[in-house]
């Protein structure tokens, strides 16, 4: 099949990746231009287009894909089908006409639950103990395509997002393949969502991280899991800003003065109290040092039970 690709962030590599190692014609990837990042604000090629310079393909970084230059670019290709996985922009109806086969998104969630772009996150941050991968027919309405394959896939415990995503993506890249198969056959499945079962998944915001430590134990550890790597938790301590790395629910029901803390332990964690329980701190990192281990930042800060975690 003659397939262009849409994509941009590292969770889109495996498909791209896949794409090619199965033999599809791919004739041009779309990825989003290069902004700056990291603190020279330097501009970083995307991951999608990374992999694509290695693999010798077409790459397309326009402002706006859904503006006629582009869609004329785009027919001039003359796809058969348009495969997108996590690209950053909304697909118009003129785009979606254009592949003879139809359009096929990626989504890092078990469709209808968590439309959006933050799927992952949310799944952790709600306590969800399972999330999965889905490929869905597009349409113009935001993940709300007919389903063509789905696959579950557990959270694991201590698991972060940027950990469970790193398992999703290659889940999904597998998901994707089974589905460009199944298209190639004609026989790929399209099974409505149920709309009333539906939930959002909004985009993150740095303000998220914040730590609320009047909330449960067990909230607060979803919610660090959640947005770590990004935006990353955050609380203060001395009045200075501090990211809490990995943190694990050791006492669910105690009651205590939120935010107090404990007891620091021999072994290396700090207890701090929840809102209902104890959350034991375990890896921290202070504004403008690198990751450490809870106890050595308590060490270096002369830190005392009884002082208090802030937002």
């Amino acid at each position: 099949m003659r397939i262009v690709f849409m994509g941009t962030p590292r969770f889109a590599v495996p498909s791209l990746s896949k794409l090619v190692s199965d033999g599809h014609d791919v004739v041009a990837v779309v990825t989003q231009p290069q902004r700056p990042s990291g603190r020279g604000l330097e501009p970083t090629p995307p991951p999608v287009k990374v992999l694509a310079d290695e693999k010798g393909l077409r790459i397309l970084q326009p402002e706006n894909v859904n503006l006629p230059e582009s869609i004329q670019e785009l027919t001039a290709l003359e796809p058969e089908l348009i495969v997108v996985v996590a690209y950053g922009a909304i697909l118009r109806r003129p785009l979606l006409e254009l592949p003879s086969l139809g359009c096929v998104n990626l989504h890092a969630s078990l469709l209808p639950k968590l439309r959006g772009v933050a799927p992952i996150n949310w799944a952790i941050m709600e306590g969800h103990r399972a999330t999965g991968v889905t490929t869905i027919w597009m349409n113009e309405k935001v993940d709300a395509g007919e389903i063509i394959l789905q696959r579950y896939v557990a959270i694991l415990p201590e698991e972060t997002a940027g950990e469970l995503e790193e398992r999703l993506c290659h889940a999904g890249s597998e998901l994707l393949s089974r589905t460009l198969l199944a298209i190639k056959d004609g026989n790929a499945p399209k099974i409505p969502q149920d709309a009333a079962l539906s939930t959002y998944a909004p985009m993150l915001k740095k303000e998220d991280g914040v730590i609320d430590w009047s909330r449960d134990a067990e909230v607060l550890s979803d919610h660090i899991r959640g947005v770590t790597p990004w935006p990353s938790a955050q609380t203060t301590i001395h009045g200075e800003p501090l990211k809490i790395l990995k943190a694990r629910v050791i006492e669910p029901m105690s009651a205590y003065h939120a935010g107090s803390i404990l007891k620091l332990d021999e072994d290396g964690a700090i207890a701090v109290a929840a809102g209902h329980g104890v959350l034991q701190v375990i890896a921290v990192q202070p504004a403008g040092k690198k990751p450490m281990a809870a106890v050595d930042f308590a060490r270096g800060r002369r830190l005392r039970e009884g002082e208090r975690f802030g937002t």
